[in-house]
């Protein structure tokens, strides 16, 4: 059994010791270990299994889900297409408290799907700001984790805003390519542009716009790294202008089509 020993020091607030990508290999495994602290993963895309404790949970596309310290864990990622996301390392005094308030736990760890692209773009602010030291920077990733926890802890929302908003989500997942514009989504469901934007972002924290590209663009890059389709072909499957997609794709990704294809074709080589 291995131990891993992340917290280096004591704090109340919260503290993030470590944030990375989490980018394995088929097949690979990784545990069984024991942490000190609670991780947080998000897992992009891919598949794979978490084991806690002896109970094993699956681990699929959009999963947002946080390891509790002092359990036995292990990692399984699937043969074919491996789990690929991001993971946080996070300890202080105050966080079980702060967890304790979203409702999630040991035995049901993961995060409400609808919560899912907030809480990534919190992720991934904190992961582009650990190379920066500063106390500032430790400030700003501590308010992202307390964004976290508010996006997780649960708040009372009229029923009826549910089934909408929900319908709108499986509408996106099913038929994200056929979706040019907010208000044609808006129209599907029988509600005009303005109102269903305010709703849609009161209860997933960003716009139907932005989650609508996040999830073409996060389909995009599953075709970069799987199949030899070109850019401009990816882009008309994805349903994005092609002559807007690399500006899209650019600031969801931060890099080019291009050179995530070939940032992925250089780490499966390795």
């Amino acid at each position: 059994m291995k131990e891993e020993k992340i917290i280096k020091y004591t704090t109340h607030e919260p503290t993030i010791f470590k944030c990375a990508e989490d980018l394995p290999l088929p097949g690979a495994q990784h545990g069984p270990v024991i942490r000190d602290c609670y991780t947080l993963e998000c897992n992009i895309d891919g598949y794979g299994t978490i084991t806690i404790n002896g109970k094993s949970h699956t681990v699929s596309p959009r999963s947002f889900y946080i390891l509790f310290p002092n359990r036995v864990v292990t990692h399984t990622c699937d043969t074919i297409n491996p789990r690929k996301g991001y993971f946080c390392h996070v300890g202080g005094l105050n966080v079980a408290n702060l967890i304790e308030a979203t409702g999630i736990t040991p035995e049901n760890p993961f995060a409400p799907k609808g919560t899912f692209y907030p809480l990534l773009e919190e992720i991934i602010e904190i992961h582009k700001s650990m190379s920066d030291k500063s106390r500032s920077a430790d400030i700003r990733r501590t308010g992202c984790f307390y964004k976290i926890v508010s996006i997780l802890t649960p708040q009372q929302k009229p029923a009826a805003q549910n089934v909408v908003i929900q319908k709108a989500l499986d509408i996106i997942g099913t038929s994200y390519a056929k979706i040019d514009s907010v208000s044609e989504l808006a129209e599907s469901i029988g509600f005009d542009r303005s109102y269903f934007t305010r709703i849609f972002k009161e209860s997933t924290g960003v716009s139907p716009h932005a989650y609508l590209n996040t999830v073409k663009i996060e389909n995009a890059c599953f075709m970069l790294r799987n199949t030899s389709m070109t850019v401009l072909e990816i882009a008309d499957y994805v349903g994005i202008q092609p002559r807007n997609f690399s500006r899209i794709f650019k600031k969801e990704m931060y890099m080019t089509p291009q050179e995530y294809r070939e940032t992925h074709k250089a780490k499966n080589n390795q």
